[in-house]
């Protein structure tokens, strides 16, 4: 069962009132929601998934006082007290012992020497028991709990269900350690569907799910293996292969091999079919209510960056404008409209990630990305403000030989590195605040966004128009401009295909470069991508 955002405001907001003990406001919240399915399984789902214990157990409660049937409630409640306890609770003895999750309750209180749990007649009950190791984050014993099950006789209609509940969590353990069990998790799932026409679909589905799952666990060969399960011949899916593909190549180092697999995912992108569908999702999504994050509040902005600041000086580490943030400084002082994120930079050689991030994380002030930290060519640490959920990448600066080099780790796999002149830091004023930008702010502008960078561009693509960019035609920018070409198809975006194509084109005489077939296809598609998506295309935010 999926998590919906509804559900996640309602969990957000009841631990809140827990929190801070505001009874006769989480009384009024409760009589309000009651009657709009606040004792369901869809609330005591989110709640778990969510991992917010407080509300679990006060769910759990309220539902076996107000519910005529509370089944699941008691359930949940005496196995979550249990946890809290770090002990069998007096409830939880009278669960029948053959139930999956009593094994699960008992391995995550470190029980030692548990015989496996025993075959169940419900598929239902191993669902339960599935669903607590994710929200348990232990996906170790999920993958244990599975290859268990796969020796069970167990119909079809089953293996579906747990295929539904894998990928209905999947969204809330991107980033998390030990992705390779769910990813292999999921490999069992897919043996034990039939291979025929029914499921393959499901199976292509699951496959592409594990592929992503692999890669995050940065086991690119494993990823490689799972792709290929893919149907190729099957809409959506031919191109999610080739594109699970290329990021596998790309995160194992095999360039050449990355580019040949998007050059295939661009040609099959370009049919009739795929088209169709990207343009069915756009009109899908304008004419549902944006779920986006809301477009930036100069003053939590702003609050954002003192923080950091906060966090970084006392450690010697001056934060700066840079990129997007310092164009917005230079050309409007402020943000621009259309920003997602906040850039700044810190002086520092590849082992003051370390201290950085340690920082960063003792002022309790901010999430950290860490799925790029750890390495010697970590270039941006990514980061949110828990306060006022602002993003921030905080990219460092590294001299090398004259210039002042940074870069962007895309999850893609790749590395992909800019340089500048080198320069001193001057202290300004930016929303209201004191903050640091570079010493020649037009120099570097110049330098990232070229000469006229003071004239809005709304198709700027500045990983492959920046005058920074550094081995311009080589196969990281092979990689990065068929990336562009691939969004702009799927996005219906006339200029930028355009602009990225002919970028490919005058690089295509390097190695990886992209065949002049291949080329024409995309002039003659540009011609046309207004007519085929036939929308009222917003404005491109400019920058």
């Amino acid at each position: 069962m999926k998590v919906s955002r509804a559900d996640q405001h309602r969990v957000a907001v009841m631990e809140q009132m827990l929190d801070q003990a505001a009874h006769e406001e989480l009384e009024a919240f409760v009589n309000e929601e009651f009657s709009k399915g606040l004792l369901g399984d869809g609330m005591l789902n989110a709640a778990r998934a969510l991992r917010s214990t407080k509300v679990t157990l006060f769910l759990a409660t309220l539902g076996i006082a107000n519910l005529p049937h509370p089944d699941d409630h008691a359930m949940w409640l005496v196995c979550y007290q249990s946890l809290v306890q770090n002990r069998e609770s007096d409830g939880f003895h009278t669960l029948p012992d053959g139930l999956p999750i009593k094994w699960v309750v008992r391995q995550l209180l470190g029980m030692a020497d548990l015989p496996s749990p025993q075959p169940c007649a419900a598929a239902a009950d191993w669902l339960d028991a599935i669903e607590l190791t994710i929200d348990q984050a232990r996906l170790d014993l999920l993958e244990q709990l599975l290859r268990h099950l796969a020796a069970q006789p167990l119909a079809t209609t089953a293996w579906l269900a747990i295929a539904k509940t894998l990928i209905d969590r999947e969204i809330l353990l991107r980033n998390q350690p030990g992705l390779d069990y769910y990813a292999r998790s999921l490999e069992i799932v897919i043996a034990r569907l039939p291979r025929d026409d029914d499921n393959q679909l499901v199976r292509s589905t699951i496959a592409a799910y594990a592929a992503r799952s692999f890669l995050e666990a940065n086991e690119p060969e494993h990823a490689k293996a799972v792709a290929a399960l893919i149907d190729e011949d099957s809409i959506p899916y031919q191109h999610e292969h080739a594109v699970r593909m290329a990021e596998a190549c790309c995160r194992a180092g095999e360039h050449l091999e990355a580019i040949a697999w998007l050059d295939k995912a661009i040609a099959l992108v370009m049919t009739p079919e795929m088209l169709g569908e990207f343009r069915q999702r756009m009109e899908k999504r304008k004419l549902q209510p944006s779920s986006s994050a809301p477009a930036f509040d100069p003053d939590t902005a702003a609050q954002a960056l003192i923080e950091l600041q906060a966090a970084l000086e006392p450690r010697g580490h001056r934060a700066f404008l840079v990129s997007g943030t310092l164009l917005g400084y230079a050309r409007e002082g402020r943000l621009l409209g259309h920003d997602k994120d906040i850039d700044v930079g810190i002086m520092g050689e590849w082992v003051h990630q370390f201290d950085i991030t340690n920082a960063i994380l003792q002022s309790r002030k901010f999430y950290v990305e860490t799925s790029t930290l750890g390495k010697e060519e970590t270039y941006v640490i990514a980061i949110q403000h828990i306060a006022t959920q602002t993003c921030i990448d905080v990219f460092l600066y590294r001299p090398h030989e004259d210039k002042l080099v940074t870069g962007v780790n895309n999850l893609f796999g790749y590395l992909q590195k800019f340089a500048f002149t080198p320069f001193d830091l001057q202290p300004i004023q930016f929303l209201g605040a004191d903050f640091y930008a570079p010493s020649d702010i037009d120099l570097n502008l110049r330098e990232n966004y070229g000469n006229d960078w003071r004239t809005s561009d709304p198709d700027y693509i500045s990983h492959l128009q920046s005058p920074s960019t550094v081995d311009v035609g080589g196969p990281i920018y092979q990689i990065v401009g068929r990336l562009s070409i691939y969004s702009a198809i799927s996005q219906g975006k006339t200029e930028k295909l355009s602009r990225a194509s002919a970028l490919m084109e005058r690089e295509c005489h390097r190695a990886g470069g992209m065949a002049q077939s291949l080329l024409a296809q995309l002039k003659e598609l540009a011609t046309r991508l207004d007519n085929i998506f036939l929308l009222e295309n917003e404005s491109p935010a400019a920058l």
